[in-house]
């Protein structure tokens, strides 16, 4: 379906001229009214009919190839990370597991102790301010030595490759049960 077509002023390009001079002059109304000439006078382009159906089934055709089963060699890779990955995190616990045992116990025997001074110092008379006071001042100490802030580091980074692998898994598994 073709549109009519509106008619051009007779000399497009001296038009077009004084529509810029206006533009660079900064004759705001005038330009507005010569654009408004301008525009008005081109033709209306139409998409021809099935356009929009021939640019779907190439979009969907596109997403299909992309989508694809991956390779045999990048299934080989992926197994031999996780292969790799499982060996490294075994090998970690088992040679760790000792000295997590005995961090443990320490941590068991630092609690019980400040427990102990805790109910020693209420006794004593010793208002809950105080006390809080001061288990602060132990908690902020431990916390700023090295070891302890390069440990919440470590543990931090830990779980946010923990989060990035199971986004990828997750994302993984909803492409391929998507057949």
């Amino acid at each position: 379906m073709a549109l009519p077509k509106r008619p051009l002023p007779q000399d497009v390009g001296a038009s077009l001229r004084q529509w810029m001079q206006d533009e660079l002059s900064d004759r705001q109304v005038a330009a507005e009214e010569r654009f408004r000439v301008l525009a008005t006078g081109l033709p209306r382009v139409v998409a021809p009919q099935g356009f929009e159906m021939r640019v779907l089934a190439a979009v969907g055709s596109a997403q299909t190839s992309a989508s694809a089963r991956p390779s045999i060699s990048t299934r080989l890779a992926r197994v031999a990370v996780v292969v790799l990955s499982v060996t490294l995190a075994v090998y970690g616990a088992v040679s760790l597991a000792p000295w997590v045992a005995t961090q443990f116990v320490s941590l068991l025997n630092v609690a019980t102790r400040g427990f102990v001074w805790a109910v020693q110092a209420a006794d004593s008379g010793l208002d809950v301010w105080t006390i809080v006071a001061r288990a602060g001042r132990t908690i902020g100490s431990a916390i700023a030595a090295p070891s302890v802030t390069l440990t919440f580091v470590g543990v931090e980074l830990v779980g946010v490759a923990a989060l990035f692998a199971l986004h990828r898994l997750l994302k993984f598994d909803k492409e391929t049960s998507r057949w």
